[in-house]
């Protein structure tokens, strides 16, 4: 086992120093490891996004599977038109936010390319 003693020399520098070898530390290892240790983070960081900006999609989805069964089971049971037009209006727009809540610029895109088409005007 490796104790680090510090040490000063002759003049008054301290240094780093291996006891069983009582010789000075090469710290460029250490400084090699270091930046080797800073790199793996940073990936690690990207990696960490990147499963979370996948699962932020994914769940998105699934909300938007639910969103049209649910329709699809209760617009057949209304008898006019009027009523499912209301709800997916509003549908739309919560969608149009939890995509942009969520991060999910593409879903957004098209969501409001829908919904410019309901009010006349291209963006």
């Amino acid at each position: 086992m490796r104790i680090f003693l510090k040490n000063t020399d002759n003049a008054g520098r301290r240094r780093v120093r291996d006891k069983e070898n009582n010789k000075p530390l090469d710290l460029t290892d250490d400084l090699q490891k270091q930046e080797k240790l800073d790199q793996t983070i940073e990936e690690l960081a990207r990696d960490l996004e990147k499963e979370r900006d996948k699962r932020k999609e994914e769940r998105f989805g699934w909300i938007l599977v639910v969103v049209i069964l649910f329709d699809a089971y209760i617009f057949t049971l209304m008898p006019s038109a009027t009523g499912p037009f209301v709800i997916g209006t509003f549908e739309l727009a919560g969608l149009i936010f939890l995509a942009e809540k969520m991060g999910i610029q593409g879903a957004a895109e098209i969501f409001d390319k829908i919904a410019s088409t309901f009010k006349g005007t291209d963006t």
